[in-house]
């Protein structure tokens, strides 16, 4: 099950709160879990709690320290190529906070450490606070990272939303056609008392061949 649906059978998020963090996600990039934060839709807790049921793992959440002594384990290539942060030693295991869990790299890391690794899952934007911080790692800003809620997009979007409301349909034909008629019909109709009445105009009929070849030659036909 998706992690949107687990939120909304649980209670924690709504529809319509579903499709603005999806619309959200096509413009700015990021996890479903990144974009719902950044709108406040959701708690950090609920977020991380749900990817939990949605990988069946341990998880984690706010803001989080790892142990000075562990950072060193992992290369900095290491940790920004597979978004991985060791955390803490915990009965001689140590805690790997990442947003998937890949258990043969795992398998890989705990072979080459010698101990073993348990995955611990976290929202990403924490992954990329801490890996910025820890292992200089580049990763993109958002505004979540500054703990502010993008107020201005938001409202561009409820515009469009209303702008789009407020355009009515195009009239089809056939209701033009109906309207069009209506139209002449109330022109045509009986004018007012005290007006006097338009004569429609004579319809043009041409004459026979015949008067037409007894006018002389310099004679210029015209409208009656």
């Amino acid at each position: 099950m998706r992690i949107g649906e687990i939120l909304i059978r649980e209670g924690h998020l709504t529809q319509d709160g579903l499709e603005e963090a999806l619309d959200w996600q096509v413009l700015y990039g990021g996890r479903l879990g990144t974009n719902l934060l950044e709108l406040r839709l959701v708690e950090e807790e609920r977020v991380a709690r749900a990817l939990g049921k949605q990988l069946g793992c341990e998880v984690a959440w706010g803001e989080l320290q790892p142990e000075q002594e562990v950072i060193a384990l992992f290369p900095k290539h290491v940790a920004d190529r597979d978004e991985m942060v060791p955390w803490k030693m915990e009965k001689r295991r140590l805690k790997v906070l990442c947003t998937e869990i890949h258990l043969e790299k795992m398998d890989q890391l705990g072979y080459k450490l010698g101990r073993a690794c348990l995955p611990v899952i976290v929202p990403e934007f924490r992954i990329f606070q801490l890996l910025r911080a820890n292992y200089g790692a580049t990763r993109q800003m958002r505004a979540l990272d500054f703990g502010v809620v993008p107020t201005e997009g938001r409202r561009r979007k409820k515009q469009q939303e209303a702008a789009t409301q407020s355009v009515g349909e195009l009239i089809d034909e056939a209701a033009f056609n109906d309207l069009y008629n209506r139209v002449v019909q109330g022109r045509t109709a009986t004018p007012p008392a005290g007006t006097a009445p338009v004569a429609p105009r004579a319809q043009m009929v041409p004459p026979p061949p015949e008067a037409i070849e007894a006018l002389p030659e310099d004679a210029i036909l015209g409208e009656v």
